[in-house]
Protein backbone atom coordinates (compact mmCIF):
# COMPACT_ATOMS: atom_id res chain seq x y z
CA UNK A 1 0.00 0.00 0.00
CA UNK A 2 3.14 2.28 0.90
CA UNK A 3 4.37 1.49 -2.81
CA UNK A 4 0.79 2.50 -4.13
CA UNK A 5 0.47 5.50 -2.50
CA UNK A 6 4.17 6.96 -2.97
CA UNK A 7 3.53 6.32 -6.86
CA UNK A 8 0.32 7.51 -6.99
CA UNK A 9 2.10 10.59 -4.96
CA UNK A 10 4.83 10.51 -7.53
CA UNK A 11 2.75 10.46 -10.49
CA UNK A 12 0.84 13.56 -9.62
CA UNK A 13 3.78 15.30 -9.06
CA UNK A 14 5.46 14.66 -12.65
CA UNK A 15 1.88 15.12 -14.16
CA UNK A 16 2.09 18.97 -12.28
CA UNK A 17 6.14 19.33 -13.08
CA UNK A 18 4.72 18.78 -16.63
CA UNK A 19 1.35 21.06 -16.70
CA UNK A 20 3.04 23.38 -14.57
CA UNK A 21 1.82 23.80 -10.89
CA UNK A 22 -1.07 26.69 -10.96
CA UNK A 23 -0.78 27.86 -7.49
CA UNK A 24 1.78 27.89 -5.21
CA UNK A 25 0.42 30.04 -2.49
CA UNK A 26 -2.92 32.53 -1.38
CA UNK A 27 -1.09 35.23 -3.88
CA UNK A 28 -1.61 32.91 -6.89
CA UNK A 29 -5.05 32.57 -6.17
CA UNK A 30 -5.11 36.25 -6.10
CA UNK A 31 -6.25 36.51 -2.18
CA UNK A 32 -9.80 34.67 -3.38
CA UNK A 33 -9.14 31.40 -2.14
CA UNK A 34 -6.47 29.12 -0.45
CA UNK A 35 -4.01 27.04 -2.74
CA UNK A 36 -4.43 22.97 -2.40
CA UNK A 37 -0.11 22.60 -2.45
CA UNK A 38 -1.08 18.65 -3.34
CA UNK A 39 -2.65 19.34 -6.61
CA UNK A 40 -1.98 23.17 -7.92
CA UNK A 41 -5.29 24.05 -7.98
CA UNK A 42 -7.03 27.40 -6.17
CA UNK A 43 -10.02 26.64 -4.06
CA UNK A 44 -11.49 29.74 -4.59
CA UNK A 45 -14.25 31.48 -2.16
CA UNK A 46 -17.75 32.43 -2.58
CA UNK A 47 -17.90 35.03 -5.16
CA UNK A 48 -14.85 33.91 -7.36
CA UNK A 49 -14.03 31.23 -9.91
CA UNK A 50 -11.29 30.76 -12.51
CA UNK A 51 -8.01 28.69 -12.45
CA UNK A 52 -6.64 31.54 -10.40
CA UNK A 53 -10.16 32.42 -8.57
CA UNK A 54 -10.14 35.79 -10.51
CA UNK A 55 -13.17 35.77 -12.26
CA UNK A 56 -16.43 37.26 -10.52
CA UNK A 57 -19.09 34.12 -9.99
CA UNK A 58 -22.22 36.21 -11.61
CA UNK A 59 -25.74 34.82 -11.86
CA UNK A 60 -27.90 35.64 -14.65
CA UNK A 61 -30.10 38.16 -13.91
CA UNK A 62 -33.96 37.29 -12.92
CA UNK A 63 -35.60 39.43 -15.44
CA UNK A 64 -35.21 41.27 -18.14
CA UNK A 65 -37.98 43.61 -17.63
CA UNK A 66 -35.54 44.91 -14.13
CA UNK A 67 -31.47 44.86 -15.27
CA UNK A 68 -31.27 47.40 -12.57
CA UNK A 69 -31.49 50.66 -12.13
CA UNK A 70 -33.29 52.44 -15.01
CA UNK A 71 -34.44 55.92 -14.17
CA UNK A 72 -38.24 56.78 -14.88
CA UNK A 73 -38.78 60.55 -17.01
CA UNK A 74 -40.73 61.99 -14.75
CA UNK A 75 -41.57 65.63 -13.15
CA UNK A 76 -39.99 65.11 -9.87
CA UNK A 77 -36.89 63.42 -11.50
CA UNK A 78 -36.04 66.35 -13.25
CA UNK A 79 -35.94 64.73 -16.41
CA UNK A 80 -33.09 62.24 -15.46
CA UNK A 81 -33.09 59.50 -17.70
CA UNK A 82 -29.93 57.98 -17.63
CA UNK A 83 -27.74 56.53 -14.89
CA UNK A 84 -23.98 56.17 -14.72
CA UNK A 85 -22.91 53.10 -12.05
CA UNK A 86 -23.92 53.49 -8.93
CA UNK A 87 -23.05 52.29 -5.13
CA UNK A 88 -25.50 49.94 -3.45
CA UNK A 89 -26.84 50.77 0.66
CA UNK A 90 -28.75 49.21 2.66
CA UNK A 91 -30.29 50.66 5.78
CA UNK A 92 -32.88 50.33 8.65
CA UNK A 93 -35.69 52.87 8.21
CA UNK A 94 -38.59 52.22 11.16
CA UNK A 95 -37.90 48.20 11.26
CA UNK A 96 -37.60 48.28 7.39
CA UNK A 97 -34.89 47.12 5.26
CA UNK A 98 -34.58 49.79 2.35
CA UNK A 99 -31.66 49.05 -0.34
CA UNK A 100 -30.43 53.04 -1.77
CA UNK A 101 -27.93 53.71 -5.08
CA UNK A 102 -25.88 56.67 -5.36
CA UNK A 103 -25.29 57.32 -9.13
CA UNK A 104 -24.33 59.67 -11.79
CA UNK A 105 -26.99 60.89 -13.74
CA UNK A 106 -27.63 62.89 -17.18
CA UNK A 107 -30.21 65.74 -16.86
CA UNK A 108 -32.47 66.63 -19.52
CA UNK A 109 -32.69 63.14 -21.01
CA UNK A 110 -28.86 62.99 -22.29
CA UNK A 111 -26.83 60.08 -22.69
CA UNK A 112 -23.12 59.21 -21.29
CA UNK A 113 -21.40 61.53 -24.04
CA UNK A 114 -23.32 64.61 -22.34
CA UNK A 115 -21.69 63.57 -18.74
CA UNK A 116 -19.15 66.70 -18.59
CA UNK A 117 -22.35 69.19 -18.88
CA UNK A 118 -25.51 67.42 -17.76
CA UNK A 119 -24.31 64.71 -15.49
CA UNK A 120 -25.18 65.22 -11.27
CA UNK A 121 -25.41 62.77 -8.54
CA UNK A 122 -28.45 61.57 -7.35
CA UNK A 123 -30.05 58.85 -4.95
CA UNK A 124 -32.77 56.64 -5.48
CA UNK A 125 -34.10 54.36 -3.66
CA UNK A 126 -35.94 49.92 -3.53
CA UNK A 127 -37.31 47.80 -1.21
CA UNK A 128 -34.47 45.50 -3.34
CA UNK A 129 -30.69 44.88 -3.91
CA UNK A 130 -31.27 44.18 -7.37
CA UNK A 131 -34.08 47.25 -7.96
CA UNK A 132 -36.13 48.25 -8.97
CA UNK A 133 -35.22 51.94 -7.89
CA UNK A 134 -37.04 55.40 -7.78
CA UNK A 135 -35.15 58.79 -8.12
CA UNK A 136 -35.87 60.69 -4.57
CA UNK A 137 -33.31 62.80 -5.06
CA UNK A 138 -30.35 65.09 -6.20
CA UNK A 139 -27.54 65.34 -3.60
CA UNK A 140 -24.77 66.90 -6.09
CA UNK A 141 -25.91 69.66 -8.47
CA UNK A 142 -24.00 69.58 -11.86
CA UNK A 143 -21.34 69.38 -12.71
CA UNK A 144 -21.11 66.26 -10.34
CA UNK A 145 -19.76 62.59 -11.23
CA UNK A 146 -18.45 59.02 -10.24
CA UNK A 147 -19.75 58.95 -6.72
CA UNK A 148 -17.93 56.26 -4.75
CA UNK A 149 -19.42 55.55 -1.56
CA UNK A 150 -17.88 53.53 1.52
CA UNK A 151 -19.27 52.81 4.88
CA UNK A 152 -17.06 53.58 7.73
CA UNK A 153 -16.64 51.52 11.00
CA UNK A 154 -18.21 54.72 12.77
CA UNK A 155 -21.48 53.93 10.50
CA UNK A 156 -20.87 57.21 8.65
CA UNK A 157 -21.16 57.36 4.61
CA UNK A 158 -17.90 58.71 3.14
CA UNK A 159 -18.55 60.06 -0.52
CA UNK A 160 -15.78 60.67 -2.86
CA UNK A 161 -16.53 62.32 -6.24
CA UNK A 162 -15.72 64.65 -9.14
CA UNK A 163 -17.30 68.02 -8.49
CA UNK A 164 -16.57 71.62 -10.42
CA UNK A 165 -16.57 73.89 -6.92
CA UNK A 166 -16.40 77.00 -9.96
CA UNK A 167 -15.77 80.62 -9.55
CA UNK A 168 -18.24 81.67 -12.14
CA UNK A 169 -15.35 84.74 -12.69
CA UNK A 170 -12.98 82.16 -13.21
CA UNK A 171 -14.04 78.53 -14.99
CA UNK A 172 -17.77 77.23 -15.18
CA UNK A 173 -19.14 73.91 -16.68
CA UNK A 174 -20.42 74.31 -20.27
CA UNK A 175 -24.51 75.81 -20.80
CA UNK A 176 -26.28 72.47 -19.77
CA UNK A 177 -27.64 70.60 -23.04
CA UNK A 178 -31.64 72.65 -22.64
CA UNK A 179 -32.97 69.07 -23.71
CA UNK A 180 -32.05 65.88 -25.19
CA UNK A 181 -35.17 64.01 -27.14
CA UNK A 182 -37.09 62.02 -24.54
CA UNK A 183 -37.17 58.29 -25.69
CA UNK A 184 -40.04 56.05 -25.91
CA UNK A 185 -38.30 52.76 -25.31
CA UNK A 186 -34.89 53.75 -23.80
CA UNK A 187 -32.63 53.53 -22.09
CA UNK A 188 -33.96 49.96 -22.26
CA UNK A 189 -36.24 47.78 -24.74
CA UNK A 190 -38.45 45.40 -22.49
CA UNK A 191 -39.50 43.83 -25.94
CA UNK A 192 -36.98 43.29 -27.98
CA UNK A 193 -32.69 43.89 -27.14
CA UNK A 194 -32.18 45.75 -30.99
CA UNK A 195 -30.49 49.14 -31.08
CA UNK A 196 -33.05 52.12 -30.69
CA UNK A 197 -32.97 54.69 -33.26
CA UNK A 198 -30.27 57.81 -32.12
CA UNK A 199 -32.35 60.84 -30.68
CA UNK A 200 -31.51 63.79 -31.45
CA UNK A 201 -29.66 66.29 -29.27
CA UNK A 202 -29.73 69.76 -28.56
CA UNK A 203 -27.85 72.68 -27.19
CA UNK A 204 -24.41 73.17 -26.05
CA UNK A 205 -22.25 70.37 -26.02
CA UNK A 206 -18.68 71.78 -25.40
CA UNK A 207 -17.19 69.04 -23.84
CA UNK A 208 -15.17 71.44 -22.19
CA UNK A 209 -13.03 72.28 -24.89
CA UNK A 210 -10.84 75.31 -23.83
CA UNK A 211 -11.48 75.10 -20.02
CA UNK A 212 -10.50 71.59 -18.87
CA UNK A 213 -7.54 72.68 -16.63
CA UNK A 214 -9.14 72.58 -13.21
CA UNK A 215 -12.43 71.85 -13.97
CA UNK A 216 -12.30 67.89 -12.72
CA UNK A 217 -11.66 68.29 -8.74
CA UNK A 218 -12.26 65.17 -6.31
CA UNK A 219 -13.85 66.11 -3.29
CA UNK A 220 -15.30 64.22 -0.30
CA UNK A 221 -18.41 64.26 1.82
CA UNK A 222 -19.66 62.77 4.90
CA UNK A 223 -22.85 61.60 6.15
CA UNK A 224 -22.15 61.29 9.79
CA UNK A 225 -26.13 60.02 10.07
CA UNK A 226 -25.33 57.41 7.91
CA UNK A 227 -28.19 58.30 5.56
CA UNK A 228 -27.94 58.43 1.69
CA UNK A 229 -30.15 61.48 2.30
CA UNK A 230 -27.57 63.06 4.73
CA UNK A 231 -27.41 65.64 6.05
CA UNK A 232 -24.06 65.85 4.45
CA UNK A 233 -21.05 67.77 5.44
CA UNK A 234 -19.55 70.43 4.08
CA UNK A 235 -17.33 69.64 0.83
CA UNK A 236 -13.32 68.88 1.52
CA UNK A 237 -10.90 69.35 -1.48
CA UNK A 238 -8.60 66.32 -1.98
CA UNK A 239 -5.65 67.94 -3.43
CA UNK A 240 -3.06 65.39 -4.56
CA UNK A 241 -0.35 67.90 -4.95
CA UNK A 242 2.20 67.06 -7.76
CA UNK A 243 1.70 63.00 -7.83
CA UNK A 244 0.07 63.00 -10.73
CA UNK A 245 2.42 64.48 -13.95
CA UNK A 246 -0.72 64.10 -16.48
CA UNK A 247 -1.92 66.21 -18.91
CA UNK A 248 -3.73 68.27 -19.68
CA UNK A 249 -5.63 67.92 -16.16
CA UNK A 250 -4.62 65.16 -13.69
CA UNK A 251 -7.68 65.83 -11.40
CA UNK A 252 -10.43 63.43 -12.33
CA UNK A 253 -9.00 60.98 -10.64
CA UNK A 254 -12.09 58.36 -9.72
CA UNK A 255 -10.94 58.03 -6.45
CA UNK A 256 -12.10 55.17 -4.32
CA UNK A 257 -10.48 54.01 -0.93
CA UNK A 258 -11.49 51.43 1.74
CA UNK A 259 -11.59 52.20 5.12
CA UNK A 260 -10.37 49.54 7.90
CA UNK A 261 -11.68 49.37 11.30
CA UNK A 262 -9.38 51.82 12.88
CA UNK A 263 -10.29 54.59 10.64
CA UNK A 264 -7.42 54.14 8.57
CA UNK A 265 -7.58 54.11 4.60
CA UNK A 266 -6.48 53.12 1.83
CA UNK A 267 -7.54 53.57 -1.96
CA UNK A 268 -6.71 53.60 -5.71
CA UNK A 269 -7.12 56.62 -7.95
CA UNK A 270 -6.09 57.30 -12.30
CA UNK A 271 -3.82 59.79 -13.51
CA UNK A 272 -3.92 60.38 -17.29
CA UNK A 273 -0.21 59.67 -18.36
CA UNK A 274 1.73 58.36 -20.88
CA UNK A 275 4.44 55.71 -19.45
CA UNK A 276 7.16 53.64 -21.49
CA UNK A 277 4.83 50.76 -21.19
CA UNK A 278 1.22 51.73 -22.51
CA UNK A 279 0.14 54.11 -25.29
CA UNK A 280 -0.18 57.95 -24.97
CA UNK A 281 -2.03 59.47 -21.95
CA UNK A 282 -2.96 55.66 -20.90
CA UNK A 283 -5.52 55.82 -17.68
CA UNK A 284 -2.60 55.05 -14.57
CA UNK A 285 -3.88 53.07 -11.41
CA UNK A 286 -1.74 55.03 -8.32
CA UNK A 287 -2.30 54.38 -4.25
CA UNK A 288 -3.25 56.50 -1.76
CA UNK A 289 -3.24 55.72 2.31
CA UNK A 290 -4.33 57.86 4.97
CA UNK A 291 -3.67 57.70 8.64
CA UNK A 292 -7.31 58.95 9.33
CA UNK A 293 -9.97 58.85 6.53
CA UNK A 294 -11.35 61.77 8.09
CA UNK A 295 -8.25 64.02 7.85
CA UNK A 296 -7.02 65.28 4.48
CA UNK A 297 -3.69 66.35 5.51
CA UNK A 298 -2.70 62.41 6.69
CA UNK A 299 -3.80 61.26 3.00
CA UNK A 300 -0.27 60.32 0.94
CA UNK A 301 -0.40 59.84 -2.67
CA UNK A 302 2.01 57.70 -4.58
CA UNK A 303 3.83 59.31 -7.79
CA UNK A 304 4.01 55.80 -9.29
CA UNK A 305 2.11 53.16 -10.60
CA UNK A 306 0.12 50.52 -8.29
CA UNK A 307 1.01 47.61 -11.12
CA UNK A 308 2.19 47.00 -14.34
CA UNK A 309 0.11 49.28 -17.07
CA UNK A 310 -0.26 48.37 -20.74
CA UNK A 311 -1.81 49.47 -23.67
CA UNK A 312 -4.62 52.30 -22.09
CA UNK A 313 -4.39 50.82 -19.34
CA UNK A 314 -7.52 50.95 -16.46
CA UNK A 315 -9.86 53.22 -14.60
CA UNK A 316 -12.55 53.35 -12.22
CA UNK A 317 -11.49 51.48 -9.43
CA UNK A 318 -13.72 50.21 -6.42
CA UNK A 319 -11.94 49.22 -3.61
CA UNK A 320 -12.82 47.08 -0.86
CA UNK A 321 -11.44 45.21 2.70
CA UNK A 322 -12.03 41.51 2.62
CA UNK A 323 -13.22 39.61 6.26
CA UNK A 324 -9.12 38.66 6.73
CA UNK A 325 -8.27 42.26 5.50
CA UNK A 326 -6.74 41.81 2.31
CA UNK A 327 -7.75 44.91 0.00
CA UNK A 328 -9.14 44.26 -3.57
CA UNK A 329 -10.30 46.16 -6.40
CA UNK A 330 -12.30 45.47 -9.55
CA UNK A 331 -11.69 48.18 -12.18
CA UNK A 332 -12.68 48.83 -15.86
CA UNK A 333 -10.18 47.10 -18.25
CA UNK A 334 -8.79 50.03 -21.07
CA UNK A 335 -6.21 46.95 -22.92
CA UNK A 336 -8.31 47.35 -26.35
CA UNK A 337 -9.21 50.81 -25.66
CA UNK A 338 -10.35 53.68 -27.75
CA UNK A 339 -12.98 54.44 -28.75
CA UNK A 340 -14.83 51.87 -26.65
CA UNK A 341 -15.89 48.33 -28.14
CA UNK A 342 -18.04 45.68 -27.15
CA UNK A 343 -13.96 44.06 -26.65
CA UNK A 344 -13.82 46.88 -23.75
CA UNK A 345 -16.74 46.21 -21.56
CA UNK A 346 -14.90 44.13 -19.35
CA UNK A 347 -13.42 44.16 -16.16
CA UNK A 348 -9.88 42.88 -14.01
CA UNK A 349 -9.72 42.25 -10.30
CA UNK A 350 -6.76 43.58 -8.47
CA UNK A 351 -5.38 42.77 -4.85
CA UNK A 352 -3.17 43.73 -2.08
CA UNK A 353 -2.09 42.34 1.32
CA UNK A 354 -1.64 45.58 2.54
CA UNK A 355 -3.02 48.46 0.37
CA UNK A 356 0.26 49.59 -1.27
CA UNK A 357 1.61 46.96 -3.24
CA UNK A 358 -0.71 45.38 -5.72
CA UNK A 359 -1.08 42.70 -8.06
CA UNK A 360 -3.12 42.94 -11.39
CA UNK A 361 -5.35 40.07 -12.88
CA UNK A 362 -4.46 38.65 -16.26
CA UNK A 363 -7.80 37.38 -16.76
CA UNK A 364 -10.96 39.12 -16.62
CA UNK A 365 -13.01 39.43 -13.60
CA UNK A 366 -16.78 40.16 -15.88
CA UNK A 367 -17.09 40.63 -19.69
CA UNK A 368 -19.64 42.16 -21.77
CA UNK A 369 -22.51 39.21 -21.88
CA UNK A 370 -24.90 39.21 -19.03
CA UNK A 371 -27.75 36.13 -19.03
CA UNK A 372 -30.96 36.14 -17.88
CA UNK A 373 -32.96 34.11 -15.85
CA UNK A 374 -36.23 34.44 -17.11
CA UNK A 375 -35.39 32.59 -20.52
CA UNK A 376 -34.80 35.80 -22.55
CA UNK A 377 -31.70 35.93 -25.03
CA UNK A 378 -28.58 36.95 -23.86
CA UNK A 379 -27.33 41.05 -24.41
CA UNK A 380 -23.83 42.04 -25.42
CA UNK A 381 -23.04 45.59 -23.79
CA UNK A 382 -21.15 47.94 -26.06
CA UNK A 383 -19.85 49.41 -22.65
CA UNK A 384 -19.55 48.26 -19.53
CA UNK A 385 -17.81 50.62 -17.11
CA UNK A 386 -17.86 51.86 -13.70
CA UNK A 387 -17.71 49.04 -11.84
CA UNK A 388 -19.22 48.64 -7.79
CA UNK A 389 -19.41 45.44 -5.72
CA UNK A 390 -22.38 45.27 -3.12
CA UNK A 391 -21.12 43.56 -0.07
CA UNK A 392 -23.52 42.04 2.95
CA UNK A 393 -21.80 40.77 6.07
CA UNK A 394 -18.59 39.67 4.04
CA UNK A 395 -20.79 38.52 1.01
CA UNK A 396 -20.14 39.47 -2.27
CA UNK A 397 -23.98 40.05 -3.52
CA UNK A 398 -24.20 42.34 -6.86
CA UNK A 399 -21.80 44.22 -9.07
CA UNK A 400 -23.10 47.13 -10.55
CA UNK A 401 -21.87 49.12 -13.56
CA UNK A 402 -22.48 51.76 -15.89
CA UNK A 403 -23.92 50.16 -18.89
CA UNK A 404 -24.64 51.22 -22.28
CA UNK A 405 -26.51 48.55 -24.35
CA UNK A 406 -26.27 50.36 -27.97
CA UNK A 407 -23.85 51.50 -30.25
CA UNK A 408 -26.12 53.73 -32.34
CA UNK A 409 -27.35 55.90 -28.74
CA UNK A 410 -25.12 57.38 -25.97
CA UNK A 411 -28.18 55.99 -23.57
CA UNK A 412 -27.01 53.99 -20.53
CA UNK A 413 -28.26 52.86 -17.00
CA UNK A 414 -26.67 51.18 -14.08
CA UNK A 415 -26.94 47.30 -14.61
CA UNK A 416 -27.04 45.51 -11.34
CA UNK A 417 -25.79 41.53 -12.09
CA UNK A 418 -26.30 38.89 -8.45
CA UNK A 419 -22.89 37.45 -7.83
CA UNK A 420 -23.22 33.83 -6.49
Amino acid sequence: MHIVAAFCAFLMLTRIAIEGARCRNEEDCELNGDCDINSGTCQCYQGWKGENCGQLDLAPIKSYKIPGYVPKATANSENVSCSWGGNIIKQKIENKTQYSIIAAAMQAHCGIDYWTSNSEIIHAVGDAPEGPYVYKETLVPRFAHEPNVVRAPDGALVMFFTWCDCDPNKLQPPTPVSQCETPTRWPWSNNEPQANTEFNKTGDNTQLKGILPGYFQTWMRISDSGSPSGPWGAPIKIDLGNACKGEPDPNDTNFNAAIYPNGTLVGLWRCVETLNTTQPRATVIHTVIAENYRDIKTYRYTPYPAYLQREFGTEDPTVWIDTKGHVHAILHDEDECCPPTRDTAIGKHAWSRDGVSWSLSSTYAYNHTVEFADGHPSHTFLRRERPHIYIEDGRLMFLTNGAQPYNDTDKTFTLIQPIR
